[in-house]
């Protein structure tokens, strides 16, 4: 049972370089990211701008006089909506993607020495991460992973089942260095995405055991009249998890000083990295409480799901 604590990849130096550029304007994909906001230009209504300190963008009200009118403290003349494409992978938001065509990659630096990377809602087929010494100039570490989890039982299923995909991939297998640089690539046909890639420090906190439990909360509208209509609003939905951790007495400060650092901390939490498990395999809050009995410990883990 890992916990992934990750870094602020919003510091400066940590993202190199991207595939998606910036600013980003597809129609076909549904991108707008606008241009850098200017003091100088009168703005009407659906104008999409960004903050290129912020990487924040804007869309103009509709109200007149939006001249000189700095989109970060004038909400009655702008709406945010998010962060830049290229940027939105970092959002800490599982329902928003980072979109492009056929393949995505980017290069980051995090400054320090990581054991973990997560990536999220992944819309592809396959996900090479590189991981490169910059002093020695050589690629220490390359890992690639099919996405295609396809069951196939019949002729027919092989010509017509859709294809099915695995959602996220962890990795917690690479060398630590405190200076090195990695490159994520997701390749695919036609429209591809990343939700979010999450890289950090994974603590181990223990062994999940055999009866965990995962749900979804559904955040959609769901209305009955007294007529038996139905309006239904599809929202997106988060997964929630109960779990039992055996803990080794010998670790049992260290788990409880983890808990306690990542109260109120999105983190991504793997109970099982393996096919078969992706329910356990949750970006969330966590809290818990730890049992001590004579020679065994055990936490109690209860894991809110974010979208």
């Amino acid at each position: 049972m890992d916990v992934l604590v990750p870094i602020n990849m919003m510091m400066p130096g940590r993202l190199i370089d991207s595939s998606v550029p910036l600013p980003d304007v597809n129609a076909d994909l549904g991108v707008d990211d606008g241009t850098p906001w200017n003091s100088t230009t009168t703005y009407t209504a659906g104008q999409v701008v960004y903050i290129p300190e912020t990487l924040a963008r804007y869309r103009a009200a509709d109200v007149a006089g939006n001249l000189n009118k700095p989109p970060r403290t004038s909400p009655t003349f702008w709406v945010q909506i998010g962060l830049v494409n290229r940027w939105t992978m970092f959002d800490g938001r599982l329902s928003t993607q980072t979109v492009a065509n056929d393949e995505i990659w980017v290069e980051i630096r995090p400054q320090q020495a990581v054991s973990g990377l997560a990536l999220m809602e992944l819309d592809g087929t396959s996900v090479t991460v590189q991981m490169r010494d910059p002093v020695a100039d050589v690629v220490v570490y390359e890992r690639t992973e099919s996405l295609d989890m396809t069951i196939i039982n019949d002729w027919w299923e092989w010509y017509f089942k859709p294809f099915e995909r695995r959602r996220d991939l962890y990795f917690s297998d690479f060398p630590s260095y405190t200076n090195g640089e990695f490159r994520v690539t997701l390749n695919g046909t036609g429209r591809i995405g990343l939700g979010m890639m999450s890289i950090g420090t994974a603590r181990n906190l223990g062994c999940a055991q055999w009866g965990a439990r995962a749900d979804f909360k559904d955040y959609s509208f769901v209305r009955t009249d007294d007529f038996g209509n139905t309006t239904i609003v599809r929202r997106p939905s988060a997964k929630n998890a109960s779990l039992r951790v055996s803990v080794e007495p010998w670790s049992a400060d260290f788990v409880t000083r983890t808990l306690a650092d990542v109260l109120s901390v999105p983190c991504m939490w793997i109970a099982k990295n393996d096919p078969g498990f992706e329910a356990l395999r949750i970006f969330g809050l966590g809290s818990g409480e730890l049992e001590y009995n004579a020679g065994i410990y055990n936490l109690n883990l209860s894991i809110k799901g974010l979208i």
